[in-house]
């Protein structure tokens, strides 16, 4: 048995992960069919103590998105403790919606201000190469009752070196005093590029779970380049998530409201004299999530987008077919 054991820690296990699209948008933009996602994902336990994942997307950038190693070991702490050192490329432990996998999402984007305020999104997915240290209490057996972590990283996103002598620091931590309520609060601080000033991020979260039903949501707020880059503003973002699974396990409903305010000072000059993308915006979203098959999903949203303070942007439908094998 022993031996059989160590063989199943030896194997590397390969997942697959698919999104297909269909969107039409309200604007002159044209409705289109697109590949969403194609990614493959290789992991595996070469001992107890070791763990690794690899990920790599054929549809877009950056195409290496994790690679990296995990230690963990037990008896090493007190037994309601434990521990896991990650280094390598990997998320920015920052904002339960950033977080969660792409296949975990309800809706079919992720909420502007966690797109816009997340490190090292959206354009490099919210990875950055650095090392991270998480500690988890499971005290009278409340699993997971309390989660810290700490992180540093070169601040420059995916694939890419540190061009400062300034290391970004990134801390999460969550409380879970039962199955069914999860409250948490982000920080990070750092810099990215040689000329960028420091800025900072700090985010709140919230989930509470009752039977087939949730709700969800965050609140960030920190620093953003507006006005092509001239200078970095104060930003801040929320959003309010929930869901009800009308059939169980099957037939998911979810609605959504996202709001996001990329400049405060200058979004509340009434004038609008400056650029349209420093106005606060806000999006409404409906959505319906089919799990018609193991590991497929059908996931159908319809967003209105519009300045909060009068003027709609535009309506967009979204379809997407999601495969996990």
């Amino acid at each position: 048995m022993a031996g059989s054991a160590r063989a199943e820690e030896k194997k590397t296990e390969v997942k697959l992960y698919m999104q297909e699209m269909y969107s039409a948008v309200s604007d002159k933009t044209p409705d289109s069919f697109s590949m969403r996602l194609a990614r493959i994902v290789f992991s595996g336990k070469p001992n107890t103590d070791w763990a690794y994942s690899f990920q790599l997307d054929a549809s877009q950038q950056p195409a290496l998105l994790d690679a990296y190693l995990d230690f963990s070991r037990e008896n090493v702490l007190p037994k309601a403790f434990a521990f896991k050192f990650r280094a390598g490329q990997f998320k920015v432990p920052f904002s339960m919606e950033h977080l969660a996998g792409d296949s975990d999402l309800d809706t079919v984007n992720r909420s502007q201000v966690v797109n816009a305020l997340t490190p090292a999104r959206p354009d490099t997915k919210g990875r950055d190469i650095g090392a991270s240290l998480q500690l988890t209490a499971s005290p009278w057996q409340l699993k997971k009752l309390a989660e810290i972590t700490v992180g540093q990283f070169n601040g420059e996103g995916a694939n890419a070196a540190d061009k400062n002598h300034r290391k970004g620091l990134a801390l999460r931590g969550v409380f879970n005093p039962s199955a069914a309520i999860s409250f948490g609060a982000s920080y990070y601080d750092g810099t990215r590029f040689s000329t960028a000033t420091a800025t900072t991020r700090l985010g709140t979260e919230l989930s509470v779970t009752w039977g087939r039903a949730y709700l969800k949501g965050e609140y960030v707020r920190g620093k953003a380049n507006s006005l092509n880059n001239v200078r970095p503003a104060n930003a801040e973002g929320w959003y309010a998530q929930a869901a009800f699974f009308v059939v169980p396990k099957v037939l998911q409903a979810v609605a959504k409201y996202d709001v996001y305010d990329p400049d405060i000072e200058r979004s509340s000059d009434r004038d609008y004299k400056y650029a349209s993308t420093v106005k606060k915006s806000a999006i409404s979203v409906v959505g319906v999530n089919w799990n018609f098959a193991d590991n497929m999903k059908l996931q159908t949203n319809y967003e209105w987008k519009y300045w909060v303070k009068g003027g709609i942007v535009c309506n967009t439908f979204e379809t997407v077919l999601a495969m996990t094998f």
